[in-house]
């Protein structure tokens, strides 16, 4: 694939940064202890990693340690955008703040690709949404979120949790690129940990795994 690459650069004229592109291993049992071998991209060696930040996430061979770093950090974001709201427009009328809630709050980068070992991470980030309308809409804390959420129209944290996991799910099923294809097809296949995470939280326990195997296949 690299000497295609190297080929369509040199027949359009383009040059890819050797610096900003690295190798990862996947890797599990006897092949985690290979040696890496020498890949490279314009004549130039390429480097191995153990993680990379893409656009914002972390991309790691060990998925379950990254993704609970993220969460932490994800966590404090929500915490620093609701005190900037709430600094800004402590005032201002409760449609206004819903609208800023949902813009500034209710889009949790990535949460869709989540898969935590342990439900305490992603605890934090629930707490962390919580906290935010609390700090935001003016209500203690012994009031509760989901009513209020209920009331107002707002999307509860699991609310949002099945909203984001099901917009993805549903773009990664309608794919028709071959190597979201190719993953899909494994996903179902070995039921990994994502796909126990989307299921777990879009179908109920009762409902056959079969149902969403052939709705991603289709």
């Amino acid at each position: 694939m690299l000497d295609v690459a190297n080929h369509y650069a040199s027949e359009h004229n383009i040059t890819f940064n050797a610096i900003k592109t690295v190798c990862m291993r996947f890797s599990v049992g006897k092949d985690s202890v290979l040696s890496d071998p020498n890949v490279t991209l314009n004549n130039n060696s390429l480097s191995w990693v153990d993680s990379y930040k893409y656009l914002g996430f972390i991309i790691g061979n060990n998925i379950i340690k990254f993704d609970e770093a993220e969460m932490c950090v994800r966590a404090r974001e929500l915490r620093i955008r609701a005190n900037m709201l709430c600094s800004r427009f402590r005032e201002a009328d409760k449609n206004i703040k819903k609208y800023l809630f949902q813009t500034y709050v209710g889009s949790i980068y990535c949460m869709s690709v989540w898969t935590p070992k342990s439900e305490s991470y992603l605890n934090k980030v629930k707490v962390a949404y919580n906290d935010c309308i609390r700090l935001l809409f003016k209500f203690k804390r012994g009031v509760s979120v989901s009513t209020f959420c209920i009331n107002n129209g707002i999307l509860s944290f699991k609310e949002l949790q099945r909203k984001l996991c099901f917009s993805m799910f549903n773009r990664i099923g309608q794919s028709h690129n071959l190597l979201v294809n190719m993953i899909k097809t494994y996903m179902y296949r070995n039921r990994d940990s994502l796909m126990n995470y989307w299921y777990d939280n879009l179908y109920s326990v009762n409902t056959s795994f079969s149902m969403m195997g052939g709705f991603l296949l289709n």
